[in-house]
């Protein structure tokens, strides 16, 4: 019974790493769509723009889930006082708009996959930041943040960091070691 409990409560963080996953890459797929002009069965071919805003809609809303879910992340706080803090968003985009220069070169759908397959399981096992551009969409921003005792974190956040003196990271949730959430 215990060890059925143990994996119950290591669910939320298992399902939130696919999720993350696959809401940062996402859009390497829908670039790929799009470049391919494929479009929803159902949905007819002049109306053409519906299906390319369900595809670009659906990673918002994977994001958002994601966001749900974090909420079911173990709770922690930042225990010293915040030395430094750095803005972290401008030093990931290049990285990620990489993925669409690689999903605007993949000449067909085989190759797409095998391809997508590699950057997921690279997304995954590299999830030591866990940056993910359409949070931005929800007001969050990235911050690397220095403590006084010299630990440095990532912090996904919707606090303004400029007066970070006055910032209270009491409500943090963990990602993994060096990443945590901010839910305030």
């Amino acid at each position: 019974m215990k060890k059925y409990c143990l994996s119950i409560s290591r669910l939320p963080r298992k399902v939130f790493d696919i999720i993350l996953t696959f809401s940062a890459s996402a859009y390497v797929i829908v670039v790929f769509l799009i470049k391919e002009k494929a479009l929803i069965p159902f949905i007819p071919q002049t109306l053409d723009f519906i299906s390319y805003t369900i595809y670009l809609a659906t990673p918002v809303l994977i994001s958002w889930l994601c966001l749900v879910v974090s909420r079911f992340l173990p709770a922690c706080g930042m225990e010293c006082k915040i030395k430094e803090v750095e803005l972290a968003s401008h030093s990931f985009l290049p990285n990620y708009l990489g993925y669409f220069f690689v999903a605007l070169s993949i000449p067909d759908k085989k190759t797409f996959f095998f391809v997508y397959l590699v950057v997921s399981i690279f997304v995954h096992l590299s999830q030591a930041l866990s940056f993910n551009p359409l949070f931005l969409l929800f007001g969050y921003q990235f911050y690397f943040v220095t403590g006084e005792d010299g630990t440095k974190i990532f912090l996904i956040t919707k606090q303004k960091m400029k007066t970070y003196q006055d910032v209270k990271l009491d409500n943090l949730r963990r990602i993994n070691d060096f990443t945590f959430i901010d839910m305030r």
